[in-house]
């Protein structure tokens, strides 16, 4: 039997049944050839008998939330990758400890250019890290205490994912000073990242090698899929730039959240007007499922 294919519409606020009867319009479709079922109130599926001839992306920005097209059969999946800056969380920590250096606009703009896949990850870390010689340890625990905060529906992902029995890790080409604390915050069972050189708790302006950059972030999941003995179809990864663009298109589920240009073209999915949670309604899971605390 043919899978039908499956139209998710999400949003940060409520779907309304005017959302749904504008998409159903958009679509085209007649009867018999839709299934609508809310998932939540900010998430709804349709699985239809054909695949609409619309862009998801620009579609998206006219209606104004998300609408996202699936092909395959989805489900909950066995492992969730996700990026850290600009993801699960709200910023890119270097560009806010650059601040505490007075670098910010200088980092800032090597950060773009990073994001957008202009530059090499690795060579523009070095360099942005070079900037941040002398911040010390204190400098970047208040960096963390007043810039730093999770996401909308972060946490709900993560333990609804973790209720689920999927592992869930943190992998970021951010700082591990970082990525261990929302680790535990957020409630991931592992982060990795990369580590800074310290003399008496003040950078070097160094980093610890190997840096984890794209590449090394496909092979820790590739590392995970294999130790949990997964394909890389259940897998489901989510990330905003360039650095994640291989974890996204390898994985069963590739999500770009707020993603730059570069990333969209490789990702399954898109999100640009909903929060994290819309990855649980990608996969099946009904907003009476989730976990929130």
């Amino acid at each position: 039997m043919k899978d039908k294919i499956g139209c998710f519409i999400t949003n940060n606020r409520i779907i309304s049944d005017n959302d749904i009867e504008e998409v159903l319009k958009l679509l085209s479709v007649k009867e018999g050839q839709v299934f609508v079922q809310r998932m939540g109130i900010n998430g709804v599926r349709m699985e239809l008998d054909f695949f609409p001839r619309i862009n998801p992306v620009k579609t998206s920005n006219e209606l104004g939330f998300d609408i996202n097209i699936f092909q395959k059969k989805i489900g909950v999946k066995k492992l969730l990758i996700a990026d850290m800056d600009s993801t699960i969380i709200n910023v890119e920590c270097i560009d806010e400890l650059a601040d505490f250096r007075g670098v910010k606009k200088q980092v800032q703009a090597i950060t773009n250019q990073s994001m957008q896949g202009k530059i090499n990850f690795s060579d523009s870390l070095i360099k942005r890290v070079k900037l941040l010689k002398g911040l010390s340890f204190e400098n970047l625990n208040e960096c963390f205490e007043t810039k730093v905060s999770i996401n909308p529906g972060a946490e709900t992902l993560v333990k609804t994912m973790n209720a689920c029995g999927t592992a869930t890790v943190l992998v970021s080409g951010g700082f591990t000073f970082f990525a261990e604390k929302i680790e535990r915050m957020v409630g991931f069972e592992r982060s990795y990242a990369n580590d800074f050189v310290y003399e008496q708790d003040i950078l070097t302006g160094e980093l610890q090698k190997p840096i984890l950059c794209g590449k090394r972030k496909l092979s820790i999941m590739k590392e995970l899929a294999e130790k949990l003995n997964i394909d890389l179809e259940d897998v489901i990864a989510v990330g905003d730039g360039a650095n994640d663009i291989d974890i996204i298109r390898n994985a069963g589920l590739g999500v770009s959240f707020f993603g730059k240009p570069k990333l969209l073209v490789h990702a399954d999915m898109h999100l640009a007007y909903s929060d994290l949670t819309a990855l649980l309604y990608f996969q099946g899971i009904k907003q009476e499922s989730f976990v929130y605390s």
